[in-house]
């Protein structure tokens, strides 16, 4: 008897790949379809006349594959198009079935399996199509034949479908006319009901990103619509014509109507939930339940170490020597039971911190005696308090996304990691994944521990590399895996707190469009103790440019992060700031929450600990920021300023280039007689500025000395003018000062003010120039005796008005973060020495010299240039003396105070660029040490 045919291996493909330029990307095509499980097919790659090496790399990339005639390369001399490089594909195919792959594209290993299966199960059919997922939005392509709504929007892709070669014969190859949509019109020449089958399954992915070099970036659709629909409407006959229409009209109404009914079942089971979470609260508040909850708790906690305590000590502490010191210490002060328990909870759980009772040596100063202060007056009273009202605060949440959590992981430390891990799983908002790339650890314990989580979790999945690839391909590969709309990154040794994701999505949905929020972080020891909070400010682009201050928590929205290319390799060690400065530039929608809501752990090898421990990443830092410097066309380069170097941190400068900037600068100077501080101010200037294009303006105001003309007469390269009025009026005479210069930049200058760093007005034009959103720049001003006097303006600090930042510290002291010494953004800058555009100071109209005529008028100038949309910058490179008060003394109008904070109420409640957990009482940044009622 003969022996059937296994129809499983009578079907052949011929797979139709053109190209062009595409040498970045063919390869992941190829590859995908060489990784096929069926494996009758051929690749037929048509180059359409590259000119990037993309023939030499297929050559040499796959010689025995074209050897075999696995694969079949053929070339265009020039570039025609894709339509007649598919054609060619057409013409060269040897057999029955066509599939396309577009070279960006990348087909899932079952692809022709399952087309095969489904050409067998349903022989009447001659063209097939299934799902495709694009790879950064992640929206799903296609849906169940429907000619109608074929026609008037594609819902196939081209790399989607099978098609039988007589199609070719009986319907004609793609039409060479067409820039755009060919494969559109194909499909709809192609597709008929009674012979088109529909496999409801994902077998490609899309790329939807922004390469330039694709064609639906490089060619209009518009001009190509028109012929297509009108040349299907021209083979449909009258009858054909009606009845689409009609379809169309009843589906419409149709569904208007279901959508009517589904609102009003929505209501109806709207209203039996309700009744059910009632009910379920009751219960939960009954004696019965909470006694079952406490006897779960203790059978939990008590079981693995009282039934197998040698098994649970040999495991957890013989190897750890300073664990056992830190045991010991528990149990001398609160007994064997509780300090197993408080170790256990630790290990195990996540929970806690190993000893409640010790401080390393960061607590012995103030500023960490501050912070634990701040702990118990400040946070843990909010913190019970959301704790209460964590569920009825979820349950109004209108928006909840789902957010992917990603961890890379390296043969991490086994306690470290679980905390990390549970830290997760603890979240009050339960709408997440933990996508955990295992970087190819060989520590046996990682798999062991990873698998115990997956059984434990079903929200936990773990993928594993083939090798161990770094931090920046891990993450992008986490990225990639999750399927959430936002993806927060999380260190394999670090912690979030519980509420961490309740308080982002809170964020989110105050607004939606978010696509990065950070959150504030302090630092713990391998203790679990926590020390040095990093209180920011919210989003502060040129802060930005100095360090990568936004760290953790990082939180993406995910299609924004595979648009921008994800993490770079060649940074790792600075991936996340290289990335940063990148991300930033596609997107305002930047948010910041001021809540400690990470714990990053600083353990050896950390950079938590120092940047020196990954000496890397301080250059590749650097890098990072020269890199963005070029792409955004700023004349100028990153270096390591000295105080960073010395101590090992991550901060940056820019050098601007001296060459490029000779903008035209005029120095406004007021003077009211007092000589000896003018002539020391115009010869510091004279003497010091290596800055080639400016002039000085001095407005003199009042003065009745002879010596004070007789200067002015003898400083031939000083414009001056006399102005006369009854009462000193600052903002009046600076006024009148702009409208006599013709310069767009302007520097408002005191005369008691002396030039010390001679590059003090190339750093301020350097920085106005960073970006056409940068209104007014302020510098570093100190006294004689080396404090400093003016470091950017605070808002808020005396009664709830303002005062100058870092004032009194010494002028090569950092401060808080480091403040003083690096490029920031801030609410305000003194006018005793700041550059503004002329343009922004006409357009939100000068100095208010009406309310503010002595103090505050350079705070509020500001405030309205901010609330034009400009930024107010401090660069601390730009260091000159203030003698303050040495002209008219210190006096401020009570009147002009109370305006102040009349007008900017608001703005004064709520600093942006300071932090609402740091004190107002004085100028320091020091963390508030309890909560004003």
């Amino acid at each position: 008897m003969k022996k059937k045919k296994d129809k499983s291996t009578q079907i052949f493909f011929s797979i139709i790949l053109p190209t062009y330029n595409r040498a970045h990307k063919v390869e992941q095509a190829i590859r995908s379809a060489l990784d096929q499980t069926y494996r009758n097919f051929e690749l037929i790659i048509v180059d359409d006349g590259s000119q990037d090496g993309t023939v030499q790399l297929i050559q040499n990339k796959y010689k025995f594959e074209i050897r075999s005639q696995k694969i079949r390369l053929f070339q265009h001399g020039t570039n025609k198009g894709a339509p007649c490089a598919r054609n060619e594909g057409l013409r060269r195919a040897q057999h029955e079935w066509i599939a396309y792959l577009d070279s960006d594209n990348e087909m899932r290993p079952v692809f022709l399996e399952k087309f095969r299966d489904t050409i067998i199960r349903n022989p009447k059919c001659n063209f097939f199509y299934c799902k495709a997922k694009k790879s950064v939005s992640e929206e799903e392509i296609g849906q169940p034949f429907d000619f109608a709504k074929l026609l008037h929007i594609n819902y196939i892709d081209l790399g989607a479908i099978v098609h039988s070669r007589s199609l070719v014969g009986l319907f004609g190859d793609f039409d060479e006319s067409l820039t755009r949509l060919m494969d559109w019109d194909i499909i709809l020449r192609y597709a008929r009901r009674d012979r088109t089958h529909f496999i409801d399954k994902v077998l490609l992915d899309y790329y939807d990103g922004d390469d330039r070099s694709r064609i639906t970036c490089s060619y209009d659709a518009n001009t190509n619509y028109k012929s297509i629909v009108l040349k299907v409407l021209c083979t449909l006959d009258t009858n054909n014509f009606r009845t689409l229409y009609n379809k169309h009209y009843y589906e419409n109404e149709q569904h208007k109507t279901e959508v009517r009914s589904l609102q009003s079942q929505k209501e109806d089971l709207q209203e039996r939930l309700d009744k059910i979470y009632s009910e379920v609260h009751l219960l939960k508040s009954s004696k019965f339940w909470k006694l079952r909850n406490r006897y779960i708790h203790i059978k939990h906690n008590t079981i693995f170490i009282f039934c197998n305590p040698r098994k649970f000590f040999n495991k957890h502490y013989k190897k750890n020597q300073q664990l056992l010191q830190q045991l010991q210490l528990s149990i001398h002060e609160e007994g064997w039971r509780k300090a197993l328990l408080r170790v256990r909870n630790y290990i195990l759980h996540g929970k806690g911190v190993l000893n409640k009772n010790v401080l390393d040596e960061n607590a012995k100063d103030q500023a960490q005696m501050r912070y634990l202060q701040w702990i118990k007056n400040v946070e843990r009273p909010c913190k019970k308090s959301l704790y209460q009202d964590h569920k009825k605060i979820l349950k109004d949440f209108s928006y909840t996304p789902q957010i992917s959590i990603v961890m890379p992981v390296y043969n991490s430390d086994e306690i470290f990691l679980r905390k990390a891990i549970f830290s997760v799983i603890n979240q009050l908002y339960t709408n997440w994944e933990l996508c955990i790339v295992d970087d190819c650890s060989t520590k046996k314990i990682i798999k062991k521990i990873l698998d115990d989580f997956i059984k434990k979790d079903t929200r936990i999945k773990v993928f594993k590399t083939e090798e161990n690839g770094g931090i920046s391909k891990a993450t992008n590969l986490g990225v990639k895996k999750a399927s959430g709309e936002f993806v927060g990154l999380l260190d394999h040794d670090d912690e979030l707190v519980p509420e961490t994701l309740m308080e982002y999505v809170k964020k989110l949905g105050q607004n939606k469009k978010l696509d990065f929020i950070y959150s504030d972080n302090d630092m713990i020891d391998v203790y679990g103790n926590r020390y040095n909070p990093k209180f920011k400010p919210d989003w502060s682009p040129e802060l930005l440019l100095s360090y990568a201050y936004t760290s953790h928590f990082k939180f993406y929205r995910k299609s924004l992060f595979m648009k921008c290319g994800g993490f770079k390799e060649e940074y790792d060690g600075a991936q996340d700031y290289e990335f940063n400065l990148r991300l930033t530039e596609k997107t305002k929608n930047i948010g910041h929450i001021p809540k400690i809501l990470y714990h990053w752990r600083a353990v050896p090898g950390s950079t938590a600990v120092s940047a020196s421990e990954k000496p890397l990443s301080l250059e590749n830092g650097r890098k990072a920021l020269d890199d963005t410097l070029r792409r955004r066309k700023i004349p100028g380069s990153a270096i390591i300023p000295e105080f960073a170097k010395k101590s090992n941190v991550g901060i940056y400068k820019i050098d601007f280039d001296a060459k490029e900037y000779t903008d035209p600068v005029t120095i406004i100077i007021p003077t009211k007689d007092r000589v000896d501080l003018l002539s020391r101010c115009i010869k510091s200037i004279k003497e010091k500025t290596n800055y080639p294009s400016y002039k000085i303006l001095v407005i003199n105001n009042n003065s009745i000395e002879s010596e004070t003309y007789k200067y002015l007469e003898s400083e031939k390269d000083v414009e001056y003018f006399d102005i006369k009025t009854e009462k000193f009026n600052y903002a009046h005479i600076n006024n009148i000062a702009v409208k006599k210069t013709n310069t767009d930049l302007i520097v408002f200058m005191n005369n008691d003010v002396e030039v010390i760093a001679s590059d003090w007005l190339l750093e301020m034009v350097g920085a106005i120039r960073l970006d056409k959103e940068n209104g007014a720049i302020g510098a570093r001003l100190i006294y004689s005796d080396k404090r400093i006097q003016h470091a950017g303006v605070l808002l808020g600090l005396h009664d709830m008005s303002a005062g100058h930042a870092n004032k009194l510290i010494q002028y090569n002291n950092g401060g808080y973060l480091n403040y003083s010494l690096v490029m920031r953004n801030y609410s305000a800058v003194t006018a005793a020495c700041m550059l503004t555009r002329r343009e922004i100071f006409e357009k939100v109209g000068g100095f208010d010299e009406k309310n503010l005529a002595v103090a505050y008028n350079d705070v509020d100038y500001c405030l309205r240039v901010g609330d034009s949309g400009y930024r107010i910058i401090y660069n601390p490179y730009a260091l000159l003396y203030h003698h303050e008060g040495k002209t008219r003394g210190f006096v401020d109008n009570i009147e002009e105070v109370r305006y102040l904070k009349k007008q900017w109420k608001e703005k004064i409640k709520d600093d942006p660029y300071y932090n609402p957990n740091l004190s107002l009482e004085d100028e320091q940044f020091r963390i508030k040490t309890e909560e004003k009622k």
